[in-house]
């Protein structure tokens, strides 16, 4: 298959002071193709999306964004050349609405210099129907559950004319049925041409809307396959160096004494909340974000 890349990255190296962050790392990223980028904490991801956004300046190494080399300085630089990235962390500001968040520091203004707050408006409504998002573009983003914030940054990226949207650990807040809205999404956005770069620790997500993926492994480029030639154990023997023969060992764990017990907690977050802890035991809570 005859693949276009739209941006490539080769031999990156970034060192902060007594630490070499990246170590030649690498990645392509094709036209219309969700590039998984995989890799255990500290890899060297975040820091190779920074440098691929003009966050972080690299050391040595090359930087291409279709047959043009490059070397940001600063995020308008990545900006003005298409590329857009959807922070794990959202960007919004919850007091304003979904219009002045997609255009925050990009307002539109008329003739006359002034901010043209209509003008916006329908732009704002035509992102959002692009996204499938049935809320009014003068809805305050406070009012939206985490899935539709999500959509937002999208849309914000999308009126910056982004080429390729890099999304981070996208689905770490989402229900079921928003990351299947999500996916619905990524899936137009490709068809459109759209690039996508997906940074996720959910295994399970990587054959159903990854086209490729990049491992990396201690600042280092690891190696690219295409989702459908791999399968999950590839995946984990590259990103940890070693074959892994059960990803979840079953440990018989004698408890020790109570060393904590907490029963009807309440405040203002939480209600009614009851655990106890013993020696010996690792006791996990989860839940979605907020929760």
């Amino acid at each position: 298959m005859n693949k276009e890349i739209v941006l490539k990255m080769s031999d990156i190296v970034k060192t902060f002071p007594g630490v070499k962050a990246l170590d030649g790392a690498s990645i392509n990223i094709y036209k219309g193709r969700v590039m998984a980028l995989m890799g255990e904490n500290g890899a060297g991801k975040s820091t190779l999306i920074k440098v691929m956004t003009g966050i972080y300046n690299m050391d040595s190494g090359s930087l291409y964004v279709g047959n043009s080399k490059v070397d940001f300085r600063n995020v308008n630089d990545s900006q003005e050349k298409g590329i857009a990235v959807i922070h794990q962390e959202l960007n919004l500001i919850p007091e304003l609405s979904i219009t002045e968040n997609i255009f925050l520091g990009r307002e539109m203004v008329n003739p006359f210099g002034t901010i043209d707050r209509s003008l916006m408006k329908r732009e704002a409504k035509m992102l959002l129907d692009k996204l499938n998002i049935k809320e009014s573009e003068d809805t305050l983003v406070k009012d939206l559950t985490i899935g539709k914030m999500q959509m937002v940054e999208i849309a914000k990226a999308l009126s910056q004319n982004a080429k390729i949207i890099v999304m981070d650990e996208p689905t770490d807040a989402l229900t079921d049925s928003e990351t299947e809205s999500l996916f619905k999404v990524i899936r137009e956005l490709t068809a459109e041409g759209k690039s996508i770069v997906y940074i996720s620790h959910r295994l399970k997500e990587i054959p159903e809307i990854c086209d490729d993926i990049t491992v990396m492994r201690d600042g280092k480029f690891i190696c690219e396959a295409e989702v459908k030639d791999i399968d999950e154990e590839f995946i984990i023997r590259n990103m940890v160096g070693r074959s892994l023969d059960e990803q979840f060992p079953r440990v018989k764990v004698e408890k020790g004494k109570e060393v904590l017990k907490v029963q009807n907690l309440k405040n203002r977050y939480v209600n009614d909340i009851s655990f106890t802890l013993h020696e010996g035991e690792i006791l996990g809570i989860s839940g979605l974000m907020g929760a």
